[in-house]
């Protein structure tokens, strides 16, 4: 069985060489790919409004779900295909926006330049490759008008620093989030360690050493607090981290390098092929975006109208391309394999994402307490010891105008 997991290990190694942590959500520093060339879009790609139509008659009281609601289950905001319509600006207006990761999380993005409908705002599209961390500044100076990341340490800190950058938009959560008996992303951890791998006790990983690509200034580090908390364990004091290449965590694993680590897709199939050597511990949150795009000045002075019609246009991809078990649609699955430079067979060997656009009440908060509370591990994340309100780090309003709340 080594043998053959050692060699679909090669493989997949191969098909993410480029991820770091965090793929569900965040920005790190990764070297990105130049953007694919547009393959056609599908035929049923939606037409610019017809004059005298409104844009948003496709978003109705679906298209907005209450941010408090965390359930299980729960609906995610959608508009009936092909809304909210395009309303294309008076002036061609480009939007730069960064991202450390040309991966499937940002399909909503890529399909929406691939498939022209950016096109259809009177947008320029311009793809910088620059990791989150490295932005975030530059979107508070307006440089670069949106960013791609995650919760990040990064983010409060630059608002600690007196910039003016918010969370305007989320990205997705997986499908069984907070189901550890489905394999998914999340903490995986050897099988040994647990006097009851079949019912794994959180508290017997005390004294043991988790793989992270980033550290502690991960958003990661929020659903990983949280899991621990009820046990007593405070990650970097009680568990220790070490920075691994998410490329080499499972290899670490193997080798009781690190006896749990947050595992990507597609990694931890390799891992689910082993239930008695390694057993997922605790997954994202579920029904909770912990990334998505944050803007500066420019999306909210400038070039709002811009930033606006941007989000009407990923939000249009989402509603058209990406909802449901959108890997059951070839076209769809080759357009996102041509972006991203994969396999077609990689990505539809993993489960479908459940995109929202939308942020859920509170996500904020819980992840600045979390980064607060790795104070005394020694290793300080933030500056600052209480949370920033929700208004001074969040914004909605880019995402409820482009669905005609606004």
């Amino acid at each position: 069985m080594r043998i053959r997991k050692r060699l679909k290990l090669l493989a997949l190694l191969g098909a993410v060489l480029a991820i770091a942590l965090v793929a569900a959500s965040c920005g790190d520093d990764d070297d990105t790919p130049s953007v694919a060339p547009a393959p056609e879009a599908p035929a049923e790609a939606p037409a610019p409004a017809p004059a005298g139509e409104d844009p948003f008659a496709g978003c109705g009281a679906g298209a907005v779900i209450d941010p408090s609601d965390l359930s299980v289950g729960r609906p995610v905001a959608r508009c009936e295909p092909g809304y909210p319509l395009p309303i294309p600006l008076a002036e061609r207006t480009t939007i730069n926006m960064s991202s450390g990761f040309k991966l499937e999380f940002i399909a909503p993005i890529l399909l929406a330049e691939a498939f022209g409908e950016f096109e259809k705002e009177n947008i320029d599209f311009n793809f910088i490759s620059l990791g989150f961390s490295d932005a975030v500044s530059q979107v508070g100076t307006g440089d670069i008008d949106l960013a791609v990341g995650g919760t990040e340490a990064s983010l409060f800190n630059a608002v600690d620093n007196g910039f003016d950058v918010r969370w305007v938009s989320g990205n997705f959560f997986p499908p069984d989030a907070g189901d550890r008996t489905i394999a998914q992303t999340g903490v995986w951890a050897r099988a040994d360690v647990f006097s009851d791998p079949s019912n794994p006790d959180i508290a017997e990983l005390e004294g043991t050493t988790m793989a992270s690509a980033v550290g502690l200034s991960s958003v990661i580090a929020y659903p990983i607090a949280q899991a621990f908390r009820p046990a007593g364990l405070v990650l970097g004091v009680d568990v220790a981290i070490e920075r691994i290449p998410s490329t080499d965590m499972v290899l670490a694993l193997e080798n009781n390098a690190v006896q749990s680590a947050w595992v990507l897709d597609p990694l931890w199939s390799v891992l689910a092929d082993a239930p008695d050597e390694y057993v997922l511990v605790t997954t994202q949150p579920p029904g909770e975006p912990i990334g998505g795009l944050y803007g500066g000045p420019s999306c909210f002075e400038a070039k709002r109208d811009a930033c606006v019609a941007f989000h009407r246009a990923i939000i249009r991809t989402i509603n058209t391309y990406l909802t449901g078990d959108y890997h059951q649609d070839e076209d769809v699955v080759a357009a996102i394999a041509e972006a991203i430079e994969r396999d077609p067979e990689q990505i539809a060997a993993t489960p479908s994402l459940l995109f929202d656009w939308e942020i859920r009440e509170g996500s904020a908060t819980r992840a600045q307490e979390a980064f607060i509370s790795f104070t005394a591990s020694g290793e300080t994340v933030v500056e600052f010891d209480e949370p920033f309100p929700e208004d001074q780090v969040v914004d909605r309003s880019l995402y409820l105008e482009a669905i005609g709340r606004g």
